[in-house]
């Protein structure tokens, strides 16, 4: 586990029109409206959490489901949560969802043990390729995205607490570049992807991150948020039932099985 300076509680007044984020020129990015902020700088890195079988799988149904799907530049995402799991579906099938769902499932309680916390629930997920080169075709939504600027998770939603990053490849074998940057004061914390690999740490401000271009190949990965409040949860298994009994389901999962087949 890597440890850190603490990290200041952030208050500020609350604006209610603007979801939980503090106002005025140099408060905080969020406040402490949803309940629940980590006090301590928290990461920690897992090896072998996902097998190599599993990652190929994920990938093979990521790359089906992203048939069809805007680019931004280098970076396709494909969000596997909430209400676009239905359209995702057709394109990965339903069993692609339900072996992403499994392993989300996995780090919730990953997360959970390793935080010491009594309840943690989904917030978002999304599987990522970034490729070293793309066209560009009716699809590429902005060719000039820079996916490899610093970010910080809970500056796009102040209800995630904390985040998971689970790599599908390696790098060095499957792509050059695309390393996990931790920007601390002192010194910045560099984690090399490695297939299966789990990366999870609290997602405020304390955790300043980027991901390094990737210079060449095609990296992929599932990126997770997750919350400690229960009114944003996301419980994607709602839609299992309607969408197994969907015919173009089935269709996509054939269309998976014979990706796996030739690939796994």
């Amino acid at each position: 586990r890597f440890s850190g300076t603490s990290g200041a509680r952030m208050r500020a007044e609350v604006d209610p029109d603007c979801e939980g984020y503090a106002r005025g020129p140099g408060k905080p990015m969020y406040t402490d409206k949803f309940r629940y902020e980590p006090e301590i700088k928290q990461r920690v890195v897992r090896d072998n959490f996902a097998t190599q079988k599993e990652c190929i799988e994920v990938i093979g149904s990521t790359l089906m489901g992203m048939i069809g799907q805007y680019q931004l530049g280098a970076l396709t995402f494909l969000p596997v949560s909430g209400d676009a799991v239905p359209s995702v579906a057709k394109g990965m099938g339903i069993q692609g969802v339900k072996a992403i769902e499994a392993l989300k499932e996995r780090v919730r309680l990953c997360i959970m043990q390793d935080y010491n916390l009594t309840e943690l629930y989904h917030a978002s997920c999304q599987a990522e390729r970034v490729q070293s080169f793309f066209r560009l075709d009716k699809y590429q939504a902005s060719q000039f995205h820079v996916y490899w600027q610093p970010k910080v998770d809970k500056g796009d939603q102040p209800h995630y607490h904390y985040s998971a990053r689970l790599f599908l490849d390696t790098k060095d074998t499957h792509f050059e570049g695309g390393r996990l940057m931790f920007i601390d004061e002192e010194e910045d914390i560099v984690v090399n992807p490695v297939q299966g690999r789990l990366v999870t740490f609290t997602s405020g401000t304390e955790n300043l991150y980027r991901r390094e271009r990737v210079s060449n190949g095609t990296s992929f990965a599932l990126h997770m948020t997750f919350t400690t409040c229960r009114e944003h949860r996301q419980d994607d298994s709602i839609w299992f039932d309607e969408l197994t009994n969907a015919e173009i389901l089935q269709k996509a999962d054939e269309n998976c099985k014979s990706w796996k087949k030739d690939n796994v």
